[in-house]
């Protein structure tokens, strides 16, 4: 059989429950997406204690659907874009629904 052909004929495998779940190569892509829109933004993403006039930086606050997965893939943005060291000043709210 041609390559193309067993792409043709393909059909997925997952099961309902399967689907809602953020696999490993998908929290990998987030986490590294996080860094580099932290390194590309770094005034954005800044993770310092203090800024300029000694306040105390914003808390960032990040949303997500009520997957479970849109839930992990937030917590690995989150831990890409900012680092494990300052994960309390990100808050990633109860779950929201979004009406369509």
């Amino acid at each position: 059989m041609k390559s193309q052909d067993l792409l043709t004929s393909w059909k997925p495998t997952l099961t309902a429950e399967e689907e809602k779940l953020l696999v490993p190569s998908g929290r990998k892509e987030l986490l590294e997406m996080g860094r580099r829109f932290a390194k590309r933004l770094p005034d954005v993403f800044d993770t310092a204690d203090d800024d300029e006039d000694g306040d105390e930086n914003s808390v960032f606050v990040v949303r997500h659907t009520l997957k479970q997965r849109t839930e992990k893939s937030a917590a690995a943005f989150v831990e890409g874009a900012f680092g494990k060291q300052v994960i309390g000043k990100v808050l990633i709210p109860a779950k929201i629904v979004l009406y369509v």
